[in-house]
């Protein structure tokens, strides 16, 4: 299955070592297992994630089939620091992680100062009326995935995970709904309306609180698309990253003992 290209507004892979760097100048091309990542190149545009001081390691091999970014809970992250806007609109957006929950998400009771993997920026503790994204939270025990919408009231729809488990997951937004599915299953769904506002830039593993809530996880690759994608485009590019992420087809196992460059 091939990875669909349209409407995708942003694509990283940490696989590929070539494209990313041990410095946010981007001179130094990562090199080995275990080297800090400072920036990841946007593989069909300009739209870097840099960290200036505490990016995740390179794992090769990693938890998921492939190397992936692991980040440690502590004080890792990534910033774009690109307007959302350049990604997804307000009114449709679907965005593809490949992705595995390494520790315990924090128990708070407001989505607003939780963990996130993938979310737009609040610049201090007044909400902005502008999020869009997921965090991970511990709900009776479980690991529970949240995506969260603001269309002036506070919407989310959420799964539960499992720890050390690989997942493709898959978050839509048409306007009128939010979806959540792992790894091609069915959808979870919420009514949700147009996202109040654009945000100012977007983060992985991390939020800019001053709580610092950080997620321990590995992630192996991320796609943003200007739509809320549906049927062989979204099936096709799922499994796609299920290919390579999860499943290991043949020609997996021999792919993730080699160094992708």
């Amino acid at each position: 299955m091939a990875r669909s290209t349209t409407s995708r507004t942003g694509w990283w892979k940490a696989d590929l070592a070539s494209k990313l760097w041990q410095d946010t100048a981007r001179t130094s091309a990562i090199t080995a297992d275990g080297q800090t990542v400072k920036a990841m190149d946007d593989q069909q545009a300009s739209n870097h994630f840099t960290e200036a001081t505490n990016g995740p390691l390179w794992k090769s091999p990693s938890g998921l089939l492939l190397p992936a970014l692991r980040f440690d809970g502590v004080n890792d992250q990534l910033l774009n620091n690109v307007a959302p806007s350049t990604f997804y609109s307000t009114t449709a957006k679907t965005i593809l992680i490949a992705f595995r929950l390494l520790g315990d998400g924090t128990n708070i009771a407001t989505i607003y100062e939780n963990t996130m993997i993938v979310g737009d920026n609040m610049a201090n503790d007044v909400f902005e009326s502008n999020w869009f994204g997921l965090y991970v939270k511990t709900v009776a025990g479980a690991h529970t995935l949240f995506v969260y919408n603001w269309d002036g009231n506070e919407d989310t729809v959420s799964t539960t995970i499992l720890k050390d488990t690989n997942y493709i997951i898959a978050v839509r937004h048409d306007g009128s709904n939010i979806y959540i599915g792992l790894n091609g299953g069915s959808e979870t769904s919420a009514a949700s309306g147009t996202t109040a506002g654009a945000g100012n830039c977007i983060r992985i593993a991390g939020n800019n609180r001053s709580t610092n809530q950080y997620l321990n996880c590995e992630i192996g690759e991320l796609a943003t698309y200007n739509a809320a994608i549906t049927g062989a485009a979204l099936s096709d590019t799922i499994q796609a990253m299920m290919d390579d992420w999860v499943t290991a087809p043949a020609g997996g196992i021999l792919r993730q003992m080699m160094m992708r460059h």
